[in-house]
């Protein structure tokens, strides 16, 4: 973003500067996103991980088809094309709501795994302990036994 304007130079045309100047626009505003397409993206591939490839398709497709598409087209509808920052902008934010629906869905998913893991784990004892109190006091009394 910093050096947008050095990298563009690269890619001008001698015979057009607007494209330098859109291709400043577009290295100061998509960055914006990148960390949440990341997140986005490893939110996918934790989900297949799961075993749940149809939440993966779902957050793929709430990022193309109910975000980008829609945002893309209405930035283009209301502003057109002499304000192509707000296409830019479009993605930006299409990147950061993606990104913070699969945080947000990869943590609940989390939590709903290590609570069936310690259910799990107390079913197994054949006792179901309800308060972390209870195992703490389970285990001194076990490691006192020991010694």
């Amino acid at each position: 973003m910093i050096f947008a304007p050095q990298l563009a130079g690269l890619f001008e045309p001698p015979d057009d500067p607007t494209v330098k100047e859109i291709i400043i626009l577009y290295l100061r505003i998509i960055p914006l996103g990148f960390a949440f397409l990341e997140i986005h993206r490893y939110g996918g591939f934790f989900y297949t991980g799961c075993g749940k490839p149809a939440v993966s398709a779902m957050l793929n497709a709430l990022r193309v088809l109910i975000l980008m598409i829609p945002l893309s087209y209405a930035a283009y509808w209301i502003f057109g094309v002499e304000q192509i920052d707000k296409l830019f902008w479009a993605r930006a934010v299409t990147d950061i709501v993606a990104g913070t629906v699969a945080l947000i869905a990869a943590r609940v998913l989390t939590l709903r795994l290590l609570k069936e893991n310690r259910s799990d784990n107390n079913s197994g004892n054949g006792q179901e302990s309800d308060s972390a109190e209870e195992q703490t006091q389970a285990g001194e009394s076990a490691a006192g036994a020991v010694s």
